[in-house]
């Protein structure tokens, strides 16, 4: 009878009756990471086949390592486009953190994590909001709406009056930053020779490292491996 190469139980077949044991289709190379039909196989069953989805193949294609190959040759997913690269950052400057998207086409998009402080003050409490322009809108928003159901206002500390949300955001100071630091932990293939499947020498994933990647504002891109913290 035939198995399933992963649980080895028994299949039980589709038109006897619906079961987690039922032959599916499982791909060589993931439909996320443009395989295909035609190099798959039914030796698995439905519910090792979607747990491995779950748990491996989702885990896998969001690398940012993977992400950075799939753009530089073109890779498609299932969806038909090729993903961005999203890594954390941090900002070389103020060493703000944030994360690094960098598109197939077009400009890297750099997001700062939003920042609240809070300082005691003789009109109750004074607020500092960093973040992006959306970010600072929705959280000033979100306080400006919690306070007035309390009966309490935002004021200008400055002339006591209620502040208006567009005025003060569009009056904001503003800073900018021209470089970016973004890294992610990655396991090279450079660990000990392995015979995997007739072929010597395949080498098993090796020590962690970091893999960092810069963007400077003349549009210079610049990714390396250091075994540094």
């Amino acid at each position: 009878m035939a198995r399933c190469v992963y649980c080895l139980q028994t299949f039980v077949p589709k038109e006897e009756r619906d079961s987690p044991l039922n032959p599916s289709l499982e791909h060589f190379i993931p439909w996320s990471l443009g395989g295909s039909n035609g190099f798959a196989t039914m030796d698995a069953c439905t519910e090792c086949n979607s747990k491995l989805g779950d748990s491996v193949d989702a885990a896998t294609i969001n690398q940012p390592l993977l992400a950075m190959i799939r753009q530089q040759f073109g890779i498609m997913g299932y969806s038909g486009n090729v993903p961005d690269v999203v890594m954390p950052m941090r900002s070389m400057d103020t060493n703000e953190p944030g994360r690094m998207t960098i598109p197939p086409a077009g400009d890297i998009e750099y997001r700062h994590n939003p920042v609240v402080i809070r300082q005691p003050h003789e009109l109750g409490e004074e607020l500092f909001v960093a973040g992006s322009e959306e970010d600072v809108r929705k959280i000033l928003q979100g306080i400006a709406d919690k306070e007035a159901k309390r009966g309490r206002r935002l004021v200008d500390l400055s002339s006591g009056q209620t502040i208006d949300l567009d005025d003060s955001i569009a009056n904001a100071e503003r800073g900018t930053t021209d470089l970016y630091r973004a890294q992610t932990k990655v396991r090279v293939a450079d660990g000990p020779a392995q015979r995997i499947g007739g072929r010597t020498a395949q080498h098993m994933p090796g020590e962690e490292a970091w893999l960092i990647g810069e963007h400077r504002s003349t549009g210079e891109r610049k990714y390396y491996l250091s075994n540094l913290s």
